[in-house]
């Protein structure tokens, strides 16, 4: 079944200004979902350690595998590019997921790489795949072209006839937005009831989650941390039919600027020296600040930057793991930095919801978020506090009751791009 089998119109929710962006969303990527409530075989995941060693895994599939068929998804990250081919046995139905990841931060290096792997996975398959689909960081025109945001601004655009035929077919072939890709992800492992396998609630540990987190019949924003700010939205219909559907939407909501700080909060003195320093580093004073530019890796190093700047290191990683050590968040330049980031991260969800009001739930994804897990579950009043704080609060406590994180390692960028794959058909 392909997806524009099962389009719907999306609901009027939001305003004009939403639903003209949903309609001319849906008219560009026609990707509305059913609630299909079914589980699928689980997939096995085998990583490579480099092209050689994925081809070799390729060559012992294809030896013991006569009858398969395959797609394609592809992550494309700002450091790490990550490739899984998905080889479904049609025998016994049971699907394995071949991966493997290489440094990438050019286009050229991006286009040699695949113009080379296209031809080895072909002499190995002797198939091309049913669909190919490749998730990136960026606006994406007719599913067919992008200007990578990761990449340096000489080395961002992408067409898909620039590509190998033979591993991304022509027709079949998709780009799409990263956070799209990680919203079809989450919809695709909620719709087989699987979500509660890798998501938990915001504000409790593990141990004292005795709910399992399911998709539920309401809109969500997806918030994704990490090199930058993702922002996407998956918004639920439930039409005159009683059919559920879901509809992903990415944002660009990372790059709104960040709102003016309250007078009487206790903070408001450092955080307003805060954007001067920010604003001053990043734009010369000729702008305000962006969410991103705290709510991101860099973000979280100018943040400590701006705590305590003669530090002899300033070293993401590092940060983040003196933070986590440091006890009372406050009482440390590490602490502080985490503690921002993270702060204006639920104040970026905060605008999402109230300017969306159909929006009743977040998931936060990403590996930042499980690297600081302990950190932001310690905060976790801190947190919900700088999430309601404001004059629409009673718009946000519903919301504040469907905040999900992710609990587990997962890519959900590849998850999506699978799913989306397996309905070009």
């Amino acid at each position: 079944m392909s997806i524009e089998s099962i389009i719907i119109p999306i609901a009027a929710v939001t305003g004009v200004a939403l639903r003209s962006l949903l309609a001319k969303n849906q008219a560009q990527s026609p990707q509305v979902v059913k609630d299909l409530k079914q589980k699928s075989n689980p997939i096995q995941h085998i990583t490579a350690s480099d092209f050689d060693n994925f081809i070799s895994n390729l060559d012992n599939y294809r030896r013991n595998n006569c009858n398969f068929e395959f797609v394609v998804g592809i992550d494309v990250g700002a450091t790490n590019t990550r490739t899984a081919l998905f080889l479904k046995n049609l025998d016994t139905n049971v699907t394995k997921a071949l991966e493997v990841k290489f440094q990438c931060k050019s286009m050229n290096v991006f286009r040699g790489n695949y113009a080379k792997l296209g031809d080895r996975v072909y002499d190995v398959l002797r198939k091309v795949p049913l669909g190919s689909v490749v998730a990136l960081a960026g606006p994406v025109v007719d599913h067919t072209s992008v200007a990578l945001t990761n990449y340096v601004e000489k080395e961002q655009d992408l067409h898909v006839d620039e590509l190998n035929e033979k591993l991304f077919p022509r027709g079949k072939t998709r780009f799409i937005n990263d956070l799209e890709a990680a919203c079809f992800g989450i919809i695709g492992l909620g719709l087989e009831d699987r979500l509660g396998e890798y998501m938990a609630s915001l504000w409790v540990s593990n141990e004292e989650s005795s709910i399992p987190v399911k998709l539920k019949k309401i809109s969500y924003a997806v918030m994704s941390m990490g090199t930058g700010l993702g922002v996407g939205i998956i918004q639920y219909n439930d039409n005159y039919h009683g059919e559920i559907k879901y509809q992903p939407l990415p944002l660009e909501a990372g790059h709104c600027l960040i709102a003016h700080p309250a007078p009487g909060d206790k903070y408001y003195d450092r955080d307003i020296q805060r954007l001067k320093f920010l604003s001053k580093k990043l734009y010369k004073d000729v702008t305000s600040i962006e969410y991103e530019d705290i709510c991101s890796g860099r973000g979280l190093q100018y943040c400590h930057e701006f705590e305590l700047s003669l530090l002899s290191t300033n070293d993401e990683p590092k940060i983040a793991t003196r933070a986590l050590k440091s006890g009372n968040p406050d009482d440390t330049p590490e602490g502080r930095a985490l503690l921002v980031h993270y702060k204006y991260l639920m104040e970026a969800a905060q605008n999402v919801c109230v300017m969306i009001p159909s929006v009743k739930g977040v998931f936060f994804t990403g590996d930042n978020q499980l690297a600081n897990e302990s950190f932001v579950l310690e905060s976790a009043d801190i947190y919900k506090e700088v999430f309601l704080n404001h004059p629409k609060r009673h718009w946000l406590e519903p919301v504040a009751k469907h905040m999900v994180r992710q609990k587990t390692p997962h890519n959900f960028n590849l998850e999506g791009a699978h799913f989306v794959a397996n309905h070009l058909n």
